[in-house]
């Protein structure tokens, strides 16, 4: 464990040095400003309880991104609970929420996915361990986080109702029957439990209406322009399914399979469980297809690795896999990598022999340098227009904390 935080730790440092989080972030770190009275503005659709979590940190980003190493390393100790739950087979699982591909979607993405996973980990291990209304209330707190989360409700539902009222009365060779009996026999307790759930997810939305109504006259405005956002990039709409099993690189994709076949051979209620969990989710945000979404995958993945029983691996069969799984992390899509180009306002897929974490850290930390020189230039041409109307709040915020 200590391996794992000194690699977190690592990779944020290299993030820092390239001032390489993604831009979307500025309106997070200029809400949690607004919040510490350090501005006199505030983003009107950055508004959550991301800002709450990160204000007392915000003046200082290498402090920030320590914050952040460390709010990191205790999701992984939770997920490590979880799969703990489950007799693990290997301690290798581990890796995969160190490397750099992962690791970079959390520490250089909206500043939402690390607090979104570490509540989203609290929840699911506290419904393992039977109590379901801090689960309830931990997932409410995740959507809350960030708003494309309020997806994950509806499947965490009917994962919670599966495991306390039908998960224990399941045979494994009468699968479907025996289910069907459980759901009859327990229809009127699941349907009084759904509107308890309900009860607990206003309450608490109730009580960030009335915090955020201190400071923003809309709290729920970031969830109005969410439900209006549509990806018209069709690349990503059709591909949208290969990120499911490609987290951590295509070539590793049957790999990522194999994990989920683990699960089921482990058990066909876990898989069934993890199955309401996630695919409901999957779905439900397939109309943005956007790729750090689906990071929370990570979570059946880990759990499926760690049944793998690598000790009986021959040494050179352990040492292909090792290979071909730090390929395919530093190379997620091969050679090619496919960006939004702010010069050209469109997204470009070109050839790169850097690896991932590196290219992705370098080409944020070039679109700021661009950004940067806007501010300095006399005259400007219609791109340069187009530019600065509709990334004005993050030129805002460059020429405040990162131009010099």
């Amino acid at each position: 464990m200590i391996f794992a935080l000194v690699s977190i730790v690592a990779v944020a440092m290299m993030h820092y040095y390239h001032n390489s989080f993604a831009y979307d972030s500025f309106g997070y770190l200029e809400n949690a400003n607004y919040i510490m009275g350090k501005d006199i503005t505030f983003n009107p659709v950055r508004i959550s309880l991301v800002p709450f979590f990160i204000a007392p940190f915000v003046g200082n980003f290498l402090i920030l991104y320590l914050y952040y190493s460390l709010v990191t390393f205790l999701t992984l100790l939770t997920i490590v609970k979880i799969v703990d739950l489950f007799n693990p087979k290997n301690q290798e699982y581990i890796l995969f929420f160190v490397i750099p591909s992962y690791t970079t979607y959390i520490l250089t993405t909206v500043l939402q996915e690390a607090f979104a996973m570490l509540f989203i980990s609290l929840s699911i291990y506290s419904l393992l361990k039977k109590r379901y209304t801090p689960a309830m209330c931990l997932v409410t707190i995740c959507a809350l986080c960030k708003p494309v989360m309020i997806a994950f409700l509806p499947g965490f539902v009917l994962s919670l109702l599966f495991y306390k009222y039908i998960f224990d009365d399941i045979d494994s060779n009468t699968f479907f029957d025996s289910f069907y009996n459980s759901f009859k026999n327990n229809f009127l307790k699941m349907f009084l439990y759904v509107l308890f759930c309900i009860c607990i997810f206003f309450i608490i939305v109730a009580l960030y209406m009335v915090l955020l109504s201190l400071f923003f006259a809309d709290p729920f405005i970031s969830y109005k322009v969410l439900s209006f956002r549509w990806d018209f990039d069709s690349k990503f709409i059709i591909g949208y399914p290969l990120f499911w099993f490609s987290l951590f690189g295509i070539l590793f994709s049957p790999i990522i399979v194999y994990c989920y076949f683990k699960i089921y051979k482990l058990d066909k209620r876990w898989s069934f469980f993890f199955l309401l969990l996630f695919l409901t989710y999957m779905l439900l945000i397939w109309y943005q297809a956007n790729i750090r979404y689906v990071i929370y995958l990570v979570i059946p993945i880990m759990l499926g690795f760690s049944q793998i029983k690598i000790s009986s691996f021959k040494n050179y069969t352990k040492i292909l896999i090792f290979m071909w799984f730090v390929f395919s992390t530093l190379y997620i899509y091969g050679p090619i990598v496919y960006y939004y180009d702010h010069s050209m306002r469109h997204r470009v897929i070109s050839l790169n022999y850097k690896p991932f974490i590196y290219f992705d850290s370098e080409n944020k930390s070039n679109q700021y340098r661009y950004f940067c020189t806007l501010k300095n230039k006399h005259e400007y041409n219609d791109n340069d227009k187009e530019i600065i109307k509709k990334r004005a709040n993050i030129l805002e915020f460059l020429n405040k904390y990162v131009c010099k």
